[in-house]
This record gives C-alpha cells, sequence and structure tokens, in this order.
C-alpha cells in the first residue's frame, strides 16, 4: 500500500502536461517570511528608556485553490500569527500578543507552460480579526472588530513530481512579505 502511494505522489511528468491545468485542485501550507505585525507593534508606542523585544509565531498559511481554466484559479486562503512582545525597564514590565487571525477567497493567474513550474500573479479578498492583549494594569484588552483584508501575490509551484512540490510568494500575503512551502496537486 505504501507503495501505491508514494508511486501515486512521485509518478513523473509527461512531456505535454503542464504543471496547472483545469479541473486541478491544489493545497499548499507555508510559513510567511517578514511580518508586518511585528513591526507595528515594535512601533505602534513610545515606551519608556527599557528592553523591549519582539517575537512572532507566524505567518502561517493554508491555502486551497481550484482551477476553473487552465489559466485561472480561485480559492481559500486561512492565515493566522502572533506577535509577543515583553518590555523591561524604568521599574515596570509588562508583555503584550497581537494574534491575527485571517479568511480570504483569492484567485490567481497562471501564465507558465512548464511541466513542472506554475507562475502565477493574484489577489484575495476577505477578512481579518485581530485579538490585543496587555497585563500592564490599566490597559483595556479586546478584541478589536473584524476588518475588510487583501492579498497580492506573484509566486510559483515548483512541482519535484506529478503531485508534490514547493512553493514561493512576495507580495502582502497574510500579514508578511512573502511565503514559502509545501504544496499538493491533484
Amino acid at each position: 500500500m505504501l507503495s501505491l502511494i508514494l508511486c501515486l505522489c512521485f509518478k513523473s511528468f509527461s512531456q505535454s502536461e503542464k504543471a496547472f491545468s483545469k479541473g486541478n485542485s491544489v493545497i499548499s501550507a507555508g510559513v510567511g517570511i517578514g511580518n508586518i505585525w511585528k513591526t507595528f507593534l515594535k512601533n505602534a508606542f513610545t515606551y519608556p528608556p527599557g528592553t523591549y523585544n519582539v517575537k512572532t509565531r507566524g505567518t502561517y498559511t493554508l491555502v486551497y485553490e481550484y482551477g476553473f481554466s487552465n489559466r485561472i484559479s480561485g480559492g481559500l486562503a486561512l492565515g493566522y500569527s502572533d506577535v509577543y512582545g515583553k518590555f523591561d525597564g524604568y521599574g515596570e514590565k509588562f508583555t503584550e500578543t497581537l494574534t491575527n487571525y485571517s479568511l480570504l477567497v483569492r484567485s490567481n493567474y497562471h501564465f507558465g507552460k512548464i511541466p513542472k513550474f506554475d507562475p502565477y500573479i493574484g489577489a484575495g479578498l476577505g477578512y481579518y480579526r485581530f485579538k490585543y492583549y496587555n497585563n500592564k494594569p490599566g490597559i483595556v484588552n479586546s478584541k478589536v472588530p473584524g476588518s475588510f483584508g487583501y492579498s497580492a501575490q506573484l509566486g510559483a509551484h515548483y512541482y519535484f513530481s506529478r503531485h508534490l512540490g514547493a512553493y514561493a510568494e512576495v507580495g502582502y500575503v497574510g500579514g508578511s512579505i512573502g511565503q514559502l512551502g509545501v504544496t499538493y496537486k491533484w
């Protein structure tokens, strides 16, 4: 059974087969490069002299897309990131967290004709939800109202086999300036 699964996953491309075509379903999981919410949290407030460190988890993205034609795909993108700040100085200590969830509908235009390489450009629209927490006395912690969200991406899938590959994107994708990850096509 395992050999059958491996054979299906790593079956090679035929010379005439394109990396993307009508009817393809693609699922991708990736991690962001550069998190704009880290910059936002770091620069949103002016703190007294001390040490303020900011760390991130994510952005993490899960994308499903379906080929409506040989050039156009559409689907959903789920995103998550968590930014954590810790201040210590001037007689006070506190931590704060900004968590971001996103759900976007997105579409891509696929312009490649090479069997293993699938370049695309696209955009998405959807919803972002933020939650802010700070343990400093007197700070009001809240869920920030959800807001309109968007993405704009230039990317490519590269398939090592007919089904399994990697992808990279640049642009504004879920709070990051780019994404790297794995992709599976069927």
